[in-house]
């Protein structure tokens, strides 16, 4: 009889044989193993920095951005808006023909640029077609009156959320510079005596300049308020001052410091957050913001006077017959310093300006400066430079909790000049302009709420995937576009994530441990593979010496007890060195990545505790526990085959066929 300490033995002196090819399985196997360990403990504390981190600002909450979607470009839309205006439009063309006609001044229909319907020719030869003027207000009151039927208000999109499980929704708006055709004031930060203008700027779109460019928005106070820095309150000031969350660019800029260089230590960037937070709060920076009239009598004046400048003294140079003193303060307004024109050009001139103001084609101009207080920061909006390092990658999953760029409170509207800045309170706000959040228990919630309001466009039928039947039938009447279609079918929303990573988080989660799985299954199959050659090669190398166990009178179990303990040395051996290697990776890996990451994390995130790590490192017993249990199970799987084809042999040709 063989016993277990005979087996153990027996299976100890065969580690000795054939070494070579003992070590490189052991090795290779090992290595698949160990890759797997890394996976396991890198996304084990890759999860568990990025949960930390997210308890930071929203916390473990999930939100949706919403922006309706307004139909303005359809065949259908057009036509119907073309009938409605074609009377108002003929009507128009009779006015400013009659009031043309008693001012004596000259009026082409074909030339007016400011009509609501513009006739086009055909191109092919055909009658000439009606197009809208998006820049009309008739057409833009129109199109509103359209959208405001097709249920994409706020408290549509409220009612909806809400049935899908939100437990609360907000409002917002678009950033001002991307409605600065409609809203038709310009922005210029006052610096140094002097307004900052985006004509005027160069280079990379940072600091100051960031709020000329990339425009100002509001958000409802209760998104903001989580990233408030200590001490500052989101309320408008006794002084009128606007409380604003601004870009970290921009208080850097406000401080005096000079960016940071890329090659800076993640220590330098932590300390430099550090120091903007305690040093940013409650500074303030002038605004100037201009209407359309004031901004073109601005141009027009620095146009003309820099002409003479230039020409003056020429033989063929004249005079400007209207000359400006330009302003020598900032956000203010040119004034006339020299008027030379006849006196007949005057009354041209009163009688032009008497017919625009009667068609709402000139205004007066209107300037001020505001002044905004920070209150909080933001990260700089991300330059699209990407990369496929590790820092790179896991920063996807730090986004930003409250967005790039400039942020105030939208109760902020209550202050008149940011309803001069802005055209009103939300509410009274065009819907292309207009943005709703909401706020979900769950990522399931979330998901179905997206789902329900997703809407695509099937690229052969046109179908709506996901519609009801009824709402894809009307919808596949020739709307002429995916919004559209979107709309017929009750689907006004085009939804997006908002917040903090929330949602993201829990997506990597999920798909880490899908991944972990499949892989574990992967490596289990390869490992059986190569662990087969070598324990295939022992046992077929010794079916003399099973032979003669066999004539001695063991029995199957026993011959199969010394292979079997042999494979569970060799085992023991690969999850040994699979530990060892795959826990040692990642606390390398985590040391020179963490801090890089740390100081990512601790900006968008927000963190209270600037010192507040992020960890690459984290150990789940039971993961590594399973990971090493299945290193067995693949030495078995690889044993198994040639020891049942051992084990049926004759031991009695095995012993004559190797004498």
């Amino acid at each position: 009889m063989i016993r277990l300490s005979d087996a153990l033995r027996l299976a100890r002196t065969k580690l000795r044989m054939r070494r070579v090819r003992l070590v490189l399985t052991i090795v290779v196997s090992a290595l698949l193993f160990s890759v797997l360990t890394a996976s396991a403990v890198l996304l084990q504390g890759t999860t568990a920095s990025l949960k930390s981190f997210s308890t930071e600002g929203y916390g473990n909450q999930f939100f949706v951005q919403g922006t309706p979607q307004v139909d303005a470009t359809s065949p259908a839309t057009t036509a119907a808006v073309v009938a409605e205006l074609q009377p108002k439009h003929a009507a128009l063309v009779a006015q400013k023909k009659a009031l043309a006609k008693q001012l004596n001044l000259p009026y082409d229909e074909a030339g007016d640029s400011t009509l609501p319907l513009v006739n086009q020719p055909s191109q092919t030869g055909g009658a000439a077609t009606w197009v809208l003027n998006a820049e009309s207000p008739l057409v833009q009151e129109a199109l509103a009156a359209r959208a405001a039927s097709t249920k994409v208000a706020y408290e549509d999109f409220a009612a909806a959320a809400s049935s899908q499980g939100a437990t609360a929704t907000y409002r917002g708006t678009v950033s001002s510079a991307i409605s600065s055709s409609s809203r038709g004031a310009t922005l210029a930060i006052v610096k140094d005596g002097r307004e900052m203008t985006s004509s005027a700027a160069s280079g990379e779109s940072r600091g100051l300049r960031t709020l000329v460019d990339n425009g100002w928005s509001l958000r409802d106070q209760k998104l903001l308020a989580p990233f408030v820095l200590k001490g500052q309150q989101l309320a408008v000031g006794e002084d009128g001052s606007i409380p604003m969350v601004a870009p970290f660019s921009a208080a850097e800029e406000m401080l005096g410091l000079k960016p940071l260089s890329e090659t800076a230590t993640p220590e330098a960037r932590i300390q430099r957050i550090a120091t903007v937070r305690t040093r940013i709060a409650g500074r303030t920076a002038q605004l100037c913001y201009r209407n359309t009239a004031s901004t073109t009598l601005v141009q027009k004046a620095e146009s003309v006077m820099k002409d003479w400048a230039a020409n003056k003294g020429k033989p063929d140079a004249q005079e400007p017959t209207v000359q400006y003193a330009l302003p020598t303060t900032p956000c203010a307004i040119p004034s006339v310093s020299k008027d030379i024109r006849a006196a007949e050009d005057k009354q041209v001139a009163d009688n032009q300006e008497k017919f625009d103001r009667t068609f709402g084609l000139v205004s007066d101009p209107v300037q001020g400066v505001v002044t905004l207080r920070i209150v909080g920061l933001s990260p700089d909006a991300d330059s699209g430079m990407t990369s496929m390092s590790l820092t790179s990658i896991l920063s996807g999953l730090l986004s930003s909790n409250a967005g790039a760029g400039w942020i105030s409170p939208l109760e902020a509207t209550s202050n008149a000049t940011v309803q001069a800045i802005f055209g009103g309170g939300p509410e009274t706000m065009p819907l292309t302009r207009q943005l709703y959040y909401a706020r979900f228990p769950s990522a399931d919630r979330m998901r179905a709420f997206t789902a329900a309001q997703s809407c695509a466009m099937g690229s052969e039928t046109g179908a709506l995937d996901g519609a009801p039947e009824d709402a894809v039938a009307e919808a596949q009447e020739p709307v002429g576009d995916p919004t559209a279609a979107c709309l017929a079918a009750g689907k006004g929303f085009a939804l997006s994530p908002y917040g903090n990573s929330a949602g993201a988080i829990d997506d990597f989660t999920k798909g880490a441990n899908t991944f972990l799985r499949w892989f574990l299954l992967g490596v289990l199959a390869l490992a059986a593979v190569i662990m087969a050659g070598n324990i295939g090669k022992i046992v077929a190398d010794s079916r003399r010496e099973t032979a003669v166990f066999r004539s001695l009178g063991a029995r199957r179990f026993h011959i199969a007890q010394i292979y079997l303990t042999y494979v569970t040395l060799v085992c023991a051996l690969i999850a040994g060195v699979a530990l060892a290697v795959g826990t040692g990776l990642p606390q390398a890996v985590s040391v020179t990545q963490s801090p890089a990451l740390s100081a990512i994390a601790v900006q968008a995130f927000n963190a209270a505790n600037v010192h507040q790590k992020f960890t690459l490192v984290g150990f789940a017993p039971m993961h590594l526990l399973a990971i090493c249990g299945c290193v067995l199970p693949a030495g078995l799987l690889s044993a198994t085959l040639p020891l049942l084809t051992n084990m049926r042999r004759n031991p009695i040709t095995d012993m004559r066929d190797d004498a």
